[in-house]
């Protein structure tokens, strides 16, 4: 990825967002959500979610507006922010092109461990513990466990958020 995004005083940060979904990519890519929901089916953020960021931090990440089509409210992340990200599709039953030892942090919430056959799961969590730095995290979905626990990959850290830390 290129240049990260600087937050503050903080280090440095590049994301690699994957999907599937060309459209969830499309979305992401963006960077705009709203903060309305319209009709069913719209690209709507929790406004929970929104509203629980602290302000400073909501203003620092998101440029607040309203849709030019029909008034609604959106959220659109800062263009310093999005230029930090790199957007691929990636099957999660294929696992290719993860780069190995590259990622000090790993969200797979909500699809990997939750749909896939008990074999392709297993494949799964070993690619992500090839792909994870030295004592690096993976976090799944608060509903999600990791198969045999995530041994001999990852142990419980943080488990009340879904949270896992890498093995040597």
């Amino acid at each position: 990825p290129g240049a990260g995004a600087r937050m503050g005083g903080q280090r440095d940060v590049a994301v690699d967002a994957t999907d599937l979904d060309g459209d969830s990519l499309a979305v992401a890519r963006a960077g705009r959500y709203r903060l309305e929901i319209a009709s069913p089916g719209d690209n709507a953020a929790s406004v929970d979610s929104f509203s629980d960021l602290p302000g400073d931090v909501r203003a620092a990440l998101f440029a607040v507006g309203r849709d030019e089509s029909d008034g609604a409210e959106t959220a659109t992340v800062k263009p310093r922010f999005r230029g930090s990200v790199t957007f691929s599709s990636l099957d999660l039953r294929k696992v290719e092109g993860l780069r190995e030892g590259a990622y000090h942090l790993v969200f797979c919430r909500h699809s990997g461990f939750m749909y896939l056959a008990r074999a392709e799961r297993a494949k799964l969590l070993e690619a992500i513990h090839a792909a994870t730095a030295d004592q690096g995290f993976l976090v799944v979905g608060h509903d999600e466990r990791l198969p045999a626990g995530g041994a001999p990959w990852f142990e419980p850290g943080f488990e009340e958020w879904g949270g896992y830390r890498g093995l040597a």
